[in-house]
Order: C-alpha cells, then structure tokens, then sequence
C-alpha cells in the first residue's frame, strides 16, 4: 500500500493501472470523515426516524415481528414494508438502544452504496469512473443526512444500486445474475414499497429503448420478476395467517392513492426537476455532459449500457412527478445514477496527467480533512430535538434509584424521549387538555409522578392545580413538573 502511495505521489504511474484497492481505501476513508465520524452523538435523528426508532424499540421489546405496532401514536404501523423496522429492531436486541443502533442499517448501507457505485462505474468504463461516481454521491449533501437516520432511504437506494449492477452483469451474458436482480428488488421493495419497484420499471425500459426485446421474455429475466414479489406475497400471507388481518389494503392506500391526492404538500409536476437544479446547480452541467455522453455511446454502439444509467436518472423523478405530494427526498435513489453519469463525464473530461494530479490532491485533502475532523469535533449536518436529548438526561438521573413512577406528556414528542433516554421504559401521553387538568388534579396515585409539557400549557393551568406539583427543570420552552410526593 505504501508503494501504490509513492507511485502516485512520484508520478510513476499511468493512470489506469492503479490498483482497485487504493480507490476503495480512499472511498472508504472519505465514507468515515464525512458520514460516520462523531454519528454516536445524540441530535442527527430528525422526526420521522425517531418515530420508525420507537417502532423498531416496540418490536424489539415485544418480540412481534409481524401485525407491528407503531407506538408513537398507538396504531398499527402500515406505511411502509417493515424490513428496516426488523433491521433496526435487530440492532436493538444486539447493541441496546442507542443513537449508532438505530442509525447503523443506514450508515452501512451509505458505506455499502459509496462501494457499488465503484464497482458499478468500473464495469460501465473503468475504476476511474467508479471512483468519480463515489466522490460525487458522497459530495451530494443528502447523502450524509441521511445515512445518519434511522429511515429507508438509504437502504432502498443500496438495494436499487445492487439489483442493476446484477442486472448490467445479468445483460452481459451471465444470466444467473437475473436471480440477484431480483433478489436484491424484492430487498427494495420490501425496504420501502412502491419506491422498490423501480428496477424493475428501469430494466424493461432500458431493454425497449436499447431494443433488447428478447431479452424481456428470457425465463431467468421472468424469474428474477416473479423472486422480486415472493416476501412482499409471503409477509402479507404470515400476517393474514397469524394475526387474521392484513394491513395490505391501508398500505396501498397510503403508498399510491395518498401520493396522487395529498394536498398539503402538493407541488408542480416540474418540482423535481427545479429543486435539483436549485440544490445542485454546480453539479448539473456535469450530470447532464454525462448523459450526452450516454447518448453518443448509445448511437454510436461504442456502449449502451450508459443508457441503463440515463435511463434511471430520468425514470425516478419523472415517475414521482405525477404525484401530488412531493419531498425532494422521495427521488434520493436517482442520485447514485446522477454520480455514475458525473464520472462518465469526468473520466471523459480529465486527461491522464490531470487524473495523478486529481488523485494526489484528494489524498492530501482527505488527510487534511480527516486531522480537522479529529481535532475540531463540531456537528457538521442539522441537529434535532436537543431539547429533548439534555431533558432525557436530567431525566434519567431522576429515575435511577426510581422502581414505580408515571409519566405523563402533553404536546411533547414522546419518540425522543424514548430513544434518548436509558431509564424511562413507560410513558402515557395525554391527548386532550381536559384529561390533562385532571391528572393532574388527582392526588390518588401512590406512585411519584412526572409530567413534561411546555410553558404555554403549564402557565395556562389554575394556580390550585400548579400548587401540587414541583417544576423540577425549566429548560427553553420545556417544564418538567413531579407531583409533591
């Protein structure tokens, strides 16, 4: 390894023979200072992955793995597909809940995309490619965000990554590939729903326009289709034959019909591609030099696998266009196929020298970066809740010698607090103002109790009410109260 370093930095080696393992020691290395470096510090889980946290806490606490309870609201957990509540609820049971445990099928799945795309892009051209695609993914700032959640964003875009790059294999000749490709959709799939279709609708597409037509009706091509729906058939099977019920109905309703009708985050169909223009415009010139690049390998039958990459950078947010609830997270899994065009484009743009040059600056900024990261250990993305994180402390130094309490919220986001904390295993949220007052009118309970809700709430309390309980901590807007026992 020291040898490949003195090469480069003496110049002594031609571009294309340096060594796969030096790109991925790089990649690798950059993957850890950027998305996993000081991720064990409370605050990076936004509301949604507090929320699938407390789920996956519930399945891991309960032992029901099937019929899940999303216990966030009380009601049963029917929006997406539940591999990554069983993944995350896996990770629970292992390594206890903690903020890395419910990140951790994210952070490795960001670690195992940075890696596909290298091998991806080295199978469309060269490890040059590869190496320009993973750079690009990692520079684009959604990809740390979330790969530091607990959501299903980024495992769905690792599985939608792997199920074409066995399909690109599949394509060459290797057919037994096919069986991956589907595999690894049903993965998609089952990570997060309707969004894991689209290998499927991106390899019959590609087939049409590269005229591949016998291709569409090859057994193991079928057969891969049919492996991609087996779990999805097999979980809503399980769930009708152990529990009598099946959420499949509401899930469809949530998935599709939610996605055409919803009005309160509704946007033009040309949402998508304004907010990548907004958000990248440094990179679109790259992206789009890429696809002409595509293109002109396409006519000129130099290569049309390029096309399978332009194919699905323009399939997902089209596809996502015709619904009318719109987030720009909904199309992240294009943006794998966005940096696979950008290192066409710059292996193309690049010459050999300019390559080594590229190379040896990367190596001494990754480097430089890497001591800056060490020495300055300052949260680099949007934190979230840190109210909650510094009451969950105080809380858990209240309750440790604490065996029979209650606690009650009101207006508060009980997720959080679950998560955060390592003493509070019960909490019963008060949903209307009138069962408020009277809990805490009610001096029945043996038990030490604790309420946490917010000044405007409690400053709208009687006085009579406010003198049988203690404020215990004021912190911003949050006031933790206990009763005067």
């Amino acid at each position: 390894m020291i040898n490949m370093f003195n090469d480069i930095f003496q110049m002594r080696n031609n571009p294309s023979d340096i060594q796969d393992s030096l790109f991925l020691i790089l990649l690798i290395g950059m993957t850890f200072i950027i998305v996993f470096a000081f991720c064990w510090q409370p605050g990076y889980l936004d509301g949604d992955s507090l929320g699938y946290a407390q789920t996956a806490k519930w399945v891991a606490d309960s032992g029901r793995w099937l019929a899940i309870k999303d216990s966030s609201w009380g009601g049963q957990f029917y929006y997406h597909f539940p591999l990554a509540i069983w993944v995350s609820a896996l990770s629970f049971k292992i390594f206890g809940v903690n903020v890395v445990s419910a990140s951790l099928f994210s952070l490795l799945s960001c670690l195992g995309a940075v890696i596909a795309i290298f091998y991806f892009g080295k199978i469309i051209k060269n490890n040059w490619v590869g190496f320009f695609a993973s750079v690009v993914f990692l520079l684009i700032n959604y990809t740390p965000r979330l790969a530091q959640q607990c959501r299903m964003d980024m495992p769905l875009t690792l599985f939608i990554i792997l199920s074409l790059y066995f399909f690109i294999l599949a394509v060459r000749g290797k057919k037994t590939f096919y069986l991956l490709f589907g595999l690894f959709t049903s993965l998609a799939i089952m990570t997060k729903d309707v969004n894991g279709l689209a290998p499927l609708a991106i390899a019959c597409i590609y087939l049409l326009i590269s005229r591949q037509f016998k291709k569409l009706i090859d057994p193991y091509f079928l057969f891969g289709f049919v492996i991609s729906f087996i779990p999805v058939l097999l979980w809503i099977w399980l769930e009708k034959h152990i529990y009598g019920e099946t959420l499949f109905a509401k899930w469809l309703n949530w998935n599709f019909l939610h996605l055409l009708r919803h009005k309160e985050l509704a946007a033009p169909f040309y949402y998508y591609p304004r907010e990548i223009i907004k958000r990248y415009f440094y990179f679109v010139p790259i992206f789009v030099h890429g696809a002409f690049l595509a293109i002109r390998q396409a006519k000129t039958r130099e290569s049309d696998q390029p096309l399978l990459i332009l194919t699905w950078a323009v399939f997902i947010p089209f596809a996502f266009s015709f619904g009318n609830r719109k987030l720009h997270y909904f199309i992240y899994s294009m943006y794998p196929a966005a940096a696979l065009l950008a290192g066409i484009a710059l292996n193309e743009l690049c010459k050999q020298k300019i390559k080594l040059r590229i190379l040896k600056i990367f190596i001494v900024g990754l480097i430089f970066l890497g001591l800056l990261r060490l020495s300055i250990p300052v949260r680099w993305g949007k934190t979230f809740f840190m109210d909650k994180v510094q009451v969950a402390a105080y809380i858990d130094s209240l309750l440790q010698e604490e065996q029979h309490y209650d606690f009650f919220t009101f207006n508060q986001h009980d997720a959080a607090l679950i998560i955060y904390s390592q003493e509070l295993d019960n909490i019963t949220h008060i949903k209307d103002y009138e069962s408020l007052k009277n809990l805490l009118e009610n001096k029945a309970s043996v038990n030490k109790r604790f309420c946490l809700i917010n000044k405007v709430d409690f400053n709208s309390l009687s006085a009579s009410i406010k003198n049988g309980w203690h404020i215990l901590l004021i912190l911003n807007e949050e006031i933790l109260i206990a009763n005067r026992l």
